[in-house]
């Protein structure tokens, strides 16, 4: 970014070796003409953005959200179920669409807004999301939805995955065979455009 300073500090800097000056009003104009070039190339891509969102609003805000409350809405028995997930802010939006509570784990605490704070629980493990579930399903009579981002399958080896700021997700076999047995898949979404990959599934009773 050196065309942004460089005409005006070469006619105060008296030292610039001279050699050099011929050069610096060509490349202020490559630089203005290169990011000139950047926006144009934005302007097609953000056109299509804002366009979308004017044609469908709704759907741009969250459609991920959106799919959750059609799968709350195909299952009768899910009506009144407590929602947690991970990561935490895959809840944040969900009160726009659905009335259910929702459970944010590493806080420990009913909301739907994050708070990026140290004393939060920053390792979360799959055995982890089980132990809310049941205790949620116990103290409140009502059942459990879980969204995660990342696919449990059993048969592959311990994974760690880093999530927001400083948070850690791990998945153990082991836990992924309870959780295998513990819950029944609602649905698999797939990431498409911006929108991102969740699986959701219902504790069994």
């Amino acid at each position: 970014m050196y065309w942004l300073a460089v005409p005006g500090n070469a006619q105060k800097e008296p030292v610039s070796p001279v050699r050099l000056k011929p050069f610096v009003g060509r490349l202020s104009t490559a630089g203005t003409a290169l990011f000139v070039l950047v926006l144009l190339l934005q302007l097609r891509y953000s056109a299509q953005k804002v366009f979308g969102t004017v044609i469908a609003p709704v759907a741009a805000l969250d459609n991920r959200n959106n799919n959750v409350r059609s799968i709350l809405a195909g299952h009768p028995d899910l009506k009144q179920a407590v929602i947690i997930a991970d990561p935490d802010f895959l809840l944040e939006t969900l009160p726009y669409y659905v009335s259910n509570p929702t459970y944010l784990m590493r806080e420990q605490r009913y909301g739907n807004v994050v708070h990026f704070t140290r004393k939060a629980q920053l390792e979360l493990s799959l055995g982890d999301v089980l132990t809310n579930g049941r205790r949620l399903q116990q103290a409140t009579g009502r059942p459990v939805v879980i969204l995660l981002s990342h696919e449990i399958d059993p048969s592959l080896p311990a994974q760690v995955y880093k999530e927001g700021i400083n948070w850690t997700f791990t998945i153990m076999p082991e836990h992924a065979r309870a959780f295998q047995l513990s819950t029944r898949l609602l649905k698999h979404r797939a990431p498409a455009e911006t929108f991102e990959e969740y699986y959701a599934y219902a504790m069994d009773k």
